[in-house]
């Protein structure tokens, strides 16, 4: 378990910079083979290319050039790769913004089978992770890949669930529900993660995304990890997902795992 294939996708914005970054930092500990691609909306810059052929074979340090909607190539060039994880730079971009000119981000966490990483420019080094957990063998999925990323960026590693529960309690580290509790201790014990390096699962009761947010800022969290459900339409639906809000909201470097 590891990672193996990172696709970036590059734009020359100081974002896109801080992921090819990230990325050669996780690549350089991981053993990973890093590939960058560029999405251009003009096809005259690259007249080699067209839409439905093959992608250029990948060279070493260059940059895969092509033509298109950047959300739409960049998950088929991952799939193409079979990429283990995305790397993408994400400015923010007021609520005001992303419904004038839309959200590649959002569109390429919905498109993308790979989990995907969103780091901001002038990130801090990345050091503390945050992974969301829930009571579902699905939602498992996110615990796996936030310990690859983790284990690949040295990073230490914090868990969190919410219960929608009306009760408000001081203490977040309180009685484990068992559902969560159980389904997390069980991957961890499949993934062989040592007793000595366990991330304790805190649980906080309330709305979900007020809850996580507050534990981001409480435990000065680098990198929110969680599950994204695939597909589903573009445009502004924030109030209606939890992982679209926090894609959103979340001021820290995300990783978006596809459910």
């Amino acid at each position: 378990m590891g990672l193996r294939r990172i696709v970036v996708g590059t734009d020359g914005s100081a974002a896109s910079q801080e992921a090819a970054e990230v990325a050669g930092r996780l690549a350089a500990r991981s053993g990973a083979m890093v590939r960058r691609i560029r999405v251009v909306p003009d096809r005259a810059l690259v007249p080699s290319h067209r839409n439905d052929e093959p992608f250029p074979a990948p060279v070493p340090d260059a940059v895969v050039t092509v033509t298109g909607l950047p959300s739409v190539e960049i998950a088929r060039y991952a799939e193409t790769e079979s990429a283990d994880l995305v790397v993408l730079g994400r400015p923010f971009r007021s609520e005001i913004t992303r419904r004038l000119v839309g959200d590649t981000g959002d569109a390429v966490a919905r498109r993308c089978s790979a989990p995907v990483l969103f780091v901001r420019p002038a990130e801090k080094p990345l050091q503390r992770m945050l992974i969301v957990v829930d009571g579902s063998e699905r939602g498992m999925r996110v615990v796996r890949s936030g310990l690859i990323v983790a284990r690949a960026g040295q990073l230490e590693l914090l868990a969190l669930t919410v219960e929608l529960d009306s009760r408000r309690v001081d203490e977040t580290h309180a009685a484990v529900p068992s559902a969560a509790g159980d389904h997390f201790q069980r991957e961890l014990d499949r993934l062989g993660v040592d007793n000595r390096k366990r991330p304790v699962l805190a649980v906080r009761y309330g709305e979900p995304v007020r809850e996580i947010l507050d534990q981001v800022q409480e435990q000065q969290i680098d990198v929110l990890v969680f599950g994204f459900h695939r597909g589903g339409p573009a445009g502004m639906i924030e109030g209606q997902s939890v992982g679209r809000r926090l894609l959103h909201l979340a001021n820290c470097a995300v990783l978006t795992v596809p459910l």
